[in-house]
C-alpha cells in the first residue's frame, strides 16, 4: 500500500529534519499512547489511580476476571471489592497508568500481507487489557496476590499477527475505540480470528518519582517548576487548566536547557473556550513532528477529547522522551520495520479547586449519607444521574438538592477522586472523611 504524504506542507521541513520517512520496502509501525500519573503540590506520586477508566467495550481481553455487582449491591462511590481491567481498583503499589497504546502498521509498497510477532514488556508493571487476543504472562492470580516491583515485568505477546487484507474489528459505538480506527493502516488478524485496525493494550505500573523523565511542583505564589530527570532536556510541553465552565487556559513550555522550565500563575484573562481548538492543534502538530502520521496524531488527540481537554483539571502534557520509552516499555517485531512511537506524558495535579473541595468535605455533616446510599441503590434513575455527574457527561448540579453536600464536595474532587480522597484522609484526617470513606466502602485494596 502506498502511503501518502504524512504532514502538511508548513511542517514539511522541520519533519523531514526530525523523522526522516521510512522507505517503501520496509514495514513502517507507528505507535501512540500516554503515561498518566497523579501528582500533589511537592511532586509525590499519588497511588491508586487505577480508576475512572474510559471505557473500552467488552470485548476487550483482561489479564483478570473483573468482579461485577448489581445495582443493589453498590454505594454511589462503591470501589472496594470492583477491578479495573481485571488489576483490583485502588492497587496501592499503582503510580502510573499506561492508558490506550496503539500500534498501526503500514505494509510495504506492493506488499498485501505480512506475517509477524509482536512482542511488548512494561518494567515495572503490568499490561493489564488488550485486543485483539495475545499471550500474556501475567495471571488474574497474580493481580491479586503480588505485589508491583522493579522486577515486575508484564508482557503482551501477538504470535503469528496478519497484518493486511481488509477484515473489521466488532461493532462498537465506544468513542475511544472508534476514534483510533480513522487511521488509513493495514488491518491485523490473530491466528484466532479477532481482527481489529490497531492493536490495542493498556497497563498500570509502579515508578518511584526519581524514575520518572519529570516531575511538577507548584510553587508558593501559584506558578509551577518542571524538573527534569538525568539527561532529558529538549521536548515539548503544554500546561492546562480546565475550568468547570468549559473554559481553558494553557502554556507552551519551552525546551529546559538546565532541566528546569517554569510557568507563570494562571489570570483569569488566559481562559476561553476558544482555547481549545488551538491547543489541539498545537498538540496535533506536535505529534506529527515526533514522528506520526497526520491522521494518527489527529485520532489521538481525538481518542482523548474528553480526558485531556474537556475533564475539569490542571495537568500537565509533554512528549515523552524516546530513550525513555524504550527503556520502559520496550517491543520487539520479528521482521524488519521502521518503528516509531510517540508516547504523551500526562500528569494529573491536584489543583487549589480540588484542595477547596476536600476543606469542604473535612467541614460537611455525614448526615444524610447512609440514607442518600439506600435510595440510590434501589432506584436505577438515580443511579444513572450520578454516574453521569461522576463522569463529567453531566453538571453537578443535576443532581438536584437531594444528594447532601458532601458527596457534590466529592464529585468536585475530580478524576482519581477516590486516591485524592484517600491520601487526604491519611493526612489530615476528619469524622465527615472517616464517615464518607466507611460507609461507601471506598479503601485501597488489600494484596493477599
Amino acid at each position: 500500500m502506498k502511503r501518502r504524504s504524512p504532514f502538511p506542507l508548513a511542517l514539511a521541513l522541520c519533519v523531514l529534519i526530525a523523522a526522516p520517512a521510512a522507505a517503501n520496502d520496509r514495514l513502517v509501525i507507528h505507535e501512540w499512547g500516554t503515561f498518566t500519573s497523579l501528582q500533589n503540590d511537592n511532586g509525590d506520586l499519588i497511588a491508586g489511580v487505577n480508576t475512572d477508566d474510559e471505557p473500552v467495550p467488552g470485548f476487550v481481553h483482561d489479564i483478570g476476571n473483573t468482579v461485577t455487582r448489581s445495582v443493589s449491591q453498590m454505594s454511589p462511590a462503591f470501589q472496594a471489592n470492583m477491578t479495573k481491567g481485571g488489576i483490583p481498583r485502588l492497587h496501592p503499589d499503582v503510580t502510573m497508568r499506561l492508558e490506550t497504546p496503539v500500534v498501526y502498521f503500514h505494509l510495504p509498497k506492493g506488499v498485501d500481507h505480512m506475517t509477524l510477532d509482536l512482542d511488548v514488556t512494561f518494567r515495572g508493571g503490568w499490561l493489564s487489557q488488550y485486543y485483539p487476543d495475545a499471550e500474556s504472562n501475567t495471571s488474574g492470580e497474580d493481580v491479586t496476590t503480588k505485589h508491583i516491583t522493579a522486577d515486575t515485568a508484564g508482557a503482551l505477546s501477538w504470535k503469528g499477527l496478519d497484518v493486511g487484507g481488509a477484515k473489521k474489528g466488532p461493532e462498537t459505538t465506544e468513542h475511544v475505540w472508534l476514534a483510533p480506527r480513522a487511521v488509513q493502516a493495514s488491518p491485523v488478524t490473530t491466528a484466532k480470528g479477532e481482527s481489529e485496525k490497531y492493536l490495542f493494550y493498556r497497563g498500570v505500573g509502579k515508578l518511584d518519582k526519581t524514575l520518572l523523565p519529570v516531575t511538577l511542583v507548584r510553587e508558593p505564589e501559584g506558578g509551577h517548576t518542571l524538573w527534569t530527570a538525568g539527561t532529558v532536556r529538549h521536548f515539548k510541553s503544554w500546561l492546562v487548566d480546565v475550568r468547570e465552565d468549559g473554559k481553558i487556559a494553557f502554556q507552551h513550555g519551552h525546551d529546559p536547557q538546565r532541566g528546569v522550565a517554569f510557568y507563570r500563575p494562571f489570570t483569569e484573562k488566559d481562559y476561553a473556550a476558544s482555547n481549545l481548538p488551538l491547543l489541539q492543534n498545537y498538540m496535533q502538530g506536535a505529534l506529527t513532528v515526533a514522528g506520526l502520521f497526520q491522521d494518527e496524531a489527529k485520532a489521538m488527540v481525538k481518542t482523548w477529547e474528553h480526558s485531556y481537554f474537556r475533564s475539569p483539571g490542571q495537568r500537565l502534557f509533554y512528549i515523552v522522551p524516546k530513550e525513555w520509552v524504550e527503556l520502559v516499555l520496550p517491543m520487539k517485531v520479528s521482521v524488519p520495520a521502521d518503528i516509531t512511537r510517540v508516547m504523551v506524558g500526562r500528569i494529573e495535579i491536584v489543583h487549589p479547586r480540588q484542595q477547596s473541595a476536600m476543606r469542604e468535605m473535612r467541614s460537611s455533616s455525614a448526615d444524610g449519607v447512609a440514607a442518600f446510599i439506600r435510595k440510590s441503590t434501589t432506584d436505577v434513575k438515580d443511579w444513572t444521574v450520578y454516574q453521569e455527574v461522576s463522569s463529567g457527561k453531566k453538571p453537578l448540579d443535576a443532581l438536584g438538592a437531594q444528594v447532601p453536600g458532601i458527596y457534590k464536595s466529592y464529585l468536585k474532587l475530580g478524576r482519581f477522586r477516590d486516591a485524592i480522597l484517600l491520601e487526604e484522609n491519611a493526612r489530615r484526617s476528619a469524622p465527615a472523611l472517616k464517615t464518607f470513606i466507611r460507609e461507601n466502602r471506598i479503601g485501597m485494596y488489600e494484596v493477599k
